[in-house]
């Protein structure tokens, strides 16, 4: 039967494999595998692929421990693969495929709960991560690609490999920590722009930032940035940071705030698709009442600020609802002062922000969600009130 025949040549192939005889042990593999492939165990193709590797056929090599990753199944034996493949492209000059192997073994490595002992984060030890990407950033500069090098070069440093400070300073005629000083100093410029409504200062200084050690960008940088790029009409910048705060970013005003925005974003690149199912996102998250309100919020001040009143309007009712079913409260208790709660004041001072843009301004509305602000201790509401009976 084949099967048979092809587990003797396999069984050979080991043989001359372990006796270092390549050229005999990938001759036997290709026959074994052309009778029936499915003998082979993720070991066969690990084996075959660095057969082909030794006698310098660095393009089969590839192809076979591909297979070899496809079937295996411990975190052990792909990271092994992985490092294998990676070097096995390197070999063949195909580098990008180099980098994208060793990103998914750093990947696998983290991600895999047996290593959550080991140190993870940046600022710890941590040889196997640190060597990896030093690794990578070499390939980055092989292809040229000195920005992308110099990230990885200031992960590999984060984790304490010896080289990277070195070649960081060859790289850039600075060290590593002074750079990383510089960064953030631009970060907290471009930050006070940004609060200061100065999109434009602000977008230029992150972008100057960015350019220099960009995983110091926090969540909120890149929210900032990206709001700011927006502004700026940067849209692929922008796209790029808000999808990185989505990523990132735990506080769900925020996160969900970008959503929205880049629902905009994708609605001006004509992806109607995909602007819709952003839209949707935040609202399919909320899953109860609270975190419902925070979503019709943040809904309610982006399309405010795109210049949608009415719509804005809205969803901070909607908000008000759902904040108000969380309290276990009505209006009738907000009118009768019992509800003493910031953030549903801040909801009703935002609908008064957004009236006082309406041309025809109704005065008496306006004032009604001024009082309701200030009945629920909101600050600004209560100053605003009490300056408009002055």
């Amino acid at each position: 039967m084949k099967k048979d025949e092809a587990v003797k040549l396999i069984e050979q192939a080991r043989e001359h494999f372990y006796n270092n005889l390549y050229d005999s042990a990938a001759a036997l593999y290709l026959k074994a595998y052309i009778l029936d492939k499915d003998s082979f165990d993720s070991q066969d193709f690990s084996d075959m692929g660095n057969s082909y590797y030794e006698i310098d056929n660095f393009a089969t090599a590839a192809i076979y421990l591909e297979k070899a990753i496809e079937i295996e199944t411990s975190t052990g034996g792909l990271l092994l693969l992985y490092a294998q493949i990676a070097d096995t492209y390197e070999r063949a000059k195909n580098y990008q495929k180099a980098i994208d192997n060793l990103e998914k073994m750093a990947e696998l490595y983290i991600d895999d709960s047996h290593f959550k002992g080991a140190e993870l984060e940046a600022g710890f030890e941590n040889l196997f991560l640190g060597t990896t990407y030093f690794k990578i950033a070499g390939l980055y500069f092989i292809e040229g690609r000195k920005e992308e090098g110099l990230d990885y070069l200031g992960r590999a440093i984060d984790f304490g490999h010896n080289g990277a400070k070195e070649e960081f300073k060859e790289k850039t005629n600075q060290d590593y920590v002074s750079a990383k000083e510089q960064t953030q100093a631009l970060i907290k410029k471009a930050t006070r722009y940004y609060i200061d409504d100065n999109y434009e200062l602000a977008a230029k200084t992150f972008k100057e930032a960015f350019i220099i050690i960009p995983e110091v960008f926090e969540s909120f940088d890149l929210f900032a940035m990206g709001i700011s790029c927006y502004y700026t009409k940067d849209y692929r910048m922008a796209k790029s940071c808000l999808e990185g705060t989505m990523v990132l970013e735990t506080n769900k005003n925020r996160q969900f705030y970008a959503c929205f925005f880049l629902s905009h974003i994708y609605k001006k690149q004509h992806d109607k698709e995909m602007a819709i199912a952003l839209m949707a996102n935040p609202f399919s998250l909320a899953n109860n009442h609270f975190d419902k309100s925070i979503a019709y919020f943040e809904h309610g001040r982006v399309e405010d600020t795109m210049g949608n009143p009415r719509k804005a309007i809205d969803s901070f009712h909607k908000s008000i609802d759902h904040l108000l079913q969380h309290l276990s409260h009505t209006e009738a208790d907000v009118m009768a002062g019992k509800v003493k709660y910031d953030t549903l004041g801040k909801i009703y001072f935002n609908i008064a922000i957004t009236l006082y843009k309406f041309k025809n301004k109704d005065w008496e509305r306006i004032d009604s969600y001024m009082q309701k602000a200030a009945l629920c201790g909101y600050k600004t509401g209560v100053e605003l009130k009490v300056n408009s009976e002055q």
